[in-house]
């Protein structure tokens, strides 16, 4: 009988089945088998730790296991990380083998960007990304990015503040729109806000 079988990890979930894998995959791997099983699981149990240290971490090659490619940008919309985290996390995941980094791909418009990607990616990955990027590249977005800029520059941080009203956020974003304004890019901006640290209250 497994002795852990029981155990409840701290979110209140049976642990039984997290258990259950992470022995198959060690028991399944012909490298125990061979020379120093114990040096074998010691190392790997190590590496897990290295993995599971840091929070952005973990939640870029969850999200990259689960995607099987992405580029910095996405991420950091994607998953609400900061640009300098998730460049520092894609290196040391890319350091660690875990994640390859793709030739940096070139659009009709903007600056090449790299895409990373788990071993073992598909073309229509690749793609999937790709167009994902295309459609941020949009003027729609470029006058989001823009509307974010000056907001935080001209209005938050001369005030000192990290949170700003819905309200406001309304009249700024007027204010500061050049081309079709609309609900959609307020909405965009206070995404974009949000990622930035600043708390959007409705």
């Amino acid at each position: 009988m497994n002795p852990y079988s029981d155990f409840v990890s701290l979110d209140g979930r049976n642990s039984k089945l997290y258990i259950e894998t992470l022995f198959d995959l060690i028991v399944s791997s012909d490298t125990i088998k061979s020379r120093d099983p114990e040096g074998f699981l010691r190392d790997f149990l190590s590496f897990l730790e290295i993995i599971c240290l840091s929070r952005v971490r973990r939640e870029i090659l969850i999200h990259l296991l689960v995607h099987r490619a992405s580029c910095s940008s996405l991420l950091k919309v994607d998953l609400g990380l900061s640009h300098a985290s998730v460049h520092r996390e894609l290196n040391r995941l890319v350091d660690l083998g875990l994640i390859e980094r793709v030739l940096p791909q070139r659009q009709r418009r903007g600056r090449p960007f790299s895409i990373y990607a788990i071993k073992g990616y598909l073309p229509e990955d690749i793609l999937g990304v790709t167009m994902r990027v295309s459609r941020y590249r949009t003027p729609v977005y470029s006058e989001v990015r823009s509307i974010t800029q000056l907001i935080l520059e001209e209005y938050l941080e001369p005030r000192g503040l990290r949170e700003i009203t819905w309200k406001t956020l309304i009249v700024e974003a007027r204010a500061h729109c050049r081309g079709f304004y609309s609900g959609d890019i307020v909405r965009l901006v206070a995404k974009e806000l949000s990622l930035e640290g600043i708390k959007v209250w409705r």
